[in-house]
């Protein structure tokens, strides 16, 4: 073998093992990459995985707050009914007042209605047994007086 010859060989040779380098690089490289590319979904998967569980977490604070709420409404409907009702009362206390001829002030409500007598006409006009009749007077009468400011009472 003669020199000429014995440099083109390992020329070759060192080109085949650049080649076989080279190859090997550029498979190393694209595992890298498909390594890259697989850790990016799957911490897409757990970024989407983490927004589900918030978004549920979200709705169901918001239902609880709507449930509040209406439960706050229907509160509030309930006490305006029956603020509604004792007003009716009250006016209802201020007729018959009015038709026995007023009632004296000063005297304690709680006393005053076991004694009072209401006329029958009065009763039959209202709609109302006396009994009921006279719970209302009573508790209109009695929450009046707890409504009453001192300088009232």
């Amino acid at each position: 073998m003669s020199l000429t010859q014995m440099q083109a060989d390992h020329e070759n040779c060192m080109d085949a093992l650049s080649d076989s380098a080279t190859e090997q690089i550029q498979i190393a490289l694209l595992k890298n990459e498909h390594k890259i590319m697989k850790w990016r979904a799957h911490m897409r998967n757990k970024e989407v995985a983490h927004l589900e569980t918030e978004n549920v977490r979200d709705r169901v604070e918001a239902e609880k707050i709507h449930q509040r709420m209406i439960e706050t409404k229907r509160i509030d409907t309930e006490l305006l009914q029956a603020e509604a009702k004792v007003i009716a009362l009250k006016v209802q206390l201020a007729q018959l007042n009015a038709r026995l001829g007023g009632l004296d002030p000063s005297v304690s409500p709680r006393a005053l209605v076991p004694h009072t007598t209401l006329r029958p006409s009065a009763v039959a006009a209202s709609g109302f047994s006396a009994e009921q009749l006279s719970a209302a007077v009573l508790a209109c009468l009695t929450m009046g007086e707890e409504l009453a400011t001192p300088s009232q009472r």
